[in-house]
């Protein structure tokens, strides 16, 4: 199994610091934007900077990466095309990959910085006790598993796999739910025609 230092395969920047400016050019991608597990909640998501305030630098691209560090949620966000143009804030650390997709692929690496033992490593490393804070030196250090391509496709494959059973298994439980509260109703119901 080949291992890189995150550093060895991926720039990492600090977000950018500025205030929201009311304008309709880019977005600043903060955490109010995400759930708990780094899904994007787009009704939250509004373009509220200018395009020139945002340095090329800190420019995201689809396929970079974001990591939130600053407080007790931390994840990975892939970034995709509904989130351009834009940039993350300060509570990010930008990722962009150095290689190419033939080495790495931009959702396997999300989905390795998002695996729980992986967070859990990570957070063993956070500073402060109030705000949280994983410096970006425990991230540049980070070991990163890379198998060929081929497989880390098939790691993909299957945690799309595990989340739809996962949704499935959420739904027919809902289903059962019901279910049996009607029967439990209906019980109640008959016993109060009988008691009259």
């Amino acid at each position: 199994m080949n291992y890189q230092k995150l550093d060895t395969i991926a720039e990492i920047s600090t977000g950018l610091q500025v205030k929201t400016s009311g304008s309709n050019q880019s977005y600043l991608l903060q955490g109010k934007h995400f759930t708990d597990d780094g899904k994007l909640i787009p009704e939250n998501l509004k373009k509220e900077i200018h395009a020139e305030e945002v340095p090329a630098r800190f420019s995201l691209q689809a396929d970079d990466i974001i990591f939130c560090v600053k407080g007790t949620r931390n994840f990975a966000v892939l970034i995709t095309e509904d989130m351009l143009p834009g940039t993350a804030s300060s509570i990010f650390f930008i990722i962009k990959l150095k290689v190419s997709k033939e080495q790495v692929l931009p959702e396997y690496l999300a989905w390795y910085l998002n695996n729980p033992t992986t967070l859990a490593h990570i957070q063993s490393f956070a500073k402060g006790s109030v705000l949280p804070l994983i410096q970006k030196s425990v991230l540049a250090n980070l070991m990163i598993s890379i198998p060929n391509p081929d497989i880390q496709q098939d790691i993909l494959n299957l945690h799309v796999m595990r989340k739809k059973e996962s949704h499935m298994l959420k739904q027919f439980d809902a289903l059962r739910d019901e279910e049996m509260h009607s029967i439990i109703h209906s019980i109640i119901g008959d016993t109060h025609v009988l008691s009259r």
